[in-house]
């Protein structure tokens, strides 16, 4: 099956999801999305592994809306599901969203799943030299850090996921700041209130 125009759309669609053609481009999603779907379910039948894995973690920004979770939570399984045949970098990325998944949606999986989720995310990554991915599986142990060691124990991991992803000047810069500004937040917040 050729996926034409949809899975490049859709791997072109990151970036523009985040930004001010965000609104453009979910409209634009939404009117692709049997035909999305049509690619994904393509590649996961037929155990074109890359393909699915990298659409998936691209739309991830398009799902992570209401309504469009439990969606996102078949597809990324569907990825995870081919994760051996995943390039160490592709798979880190969708190691590092399972992780955010299984924190930030009730229900969604086991937390007792996410640590070593994570610490495959930062191994896989730091293989691949993919920097972002680096820091956002860091990130991820930080927020594991500190919910057994409260705000000491994250910094450390915070620190080096922001000054990695500056490092690598990577275009999710931006979320890596957001991620450790909330968690920052988070702990002062707790340790006012405690």
């Amino acid at each position: 099956m050729n996926l034409g125009p949809h899975g490049p759309q859709s791997t072109a669609a990151t970036p523009l999801l985040l930004g001010p053609e965000e609104d453009r481009w979910r409209a634009r999603l939404t009117l692709e999305m049997d035909n999305l779907r049509a690619a994904l379910a393509w590649s996961r039948d037929q155990g074109d592994a890359e393909p699915l894995a990298s659409m998936v973690t691209t739309l991830m920004w398009f799902w992570a809306w209401p309504g469009r979770v439990r969606e996102l939570q078949m597809w990324l399984e569907a990825a995870a599901d081919q994760a051996g045949d995943l390039s160490p970098r592709l798979r880190a990325r969708v190691r590092n969203w399972q992780c955010l998944i299984a924190v930030v949606v009730p229900g969604s999986a086991s937390l007792g799943q996410v640590p070593a989720l994570a610490s495959e995310a930062l191994a896989l990554a730091r293989a691949s030299g993919d920097k972002y991915e680096e820091a956002v599986a860091l990130f991820t142990h930080g927020f594991l850090a500190g919910v057994v060691g409260g705000a000491e124990a994250m910094r450390p991991y915070l620190e080096e996921a922001r000054l990695l992803a500056r490092s690598a000047r990577s275009a999710g810069l931006g979320h890596i700041e957001a991620l450790v500004w909330c968690a920052e937040s988070s702990s002062r917040v707790a340790a006012i209130c405690a």
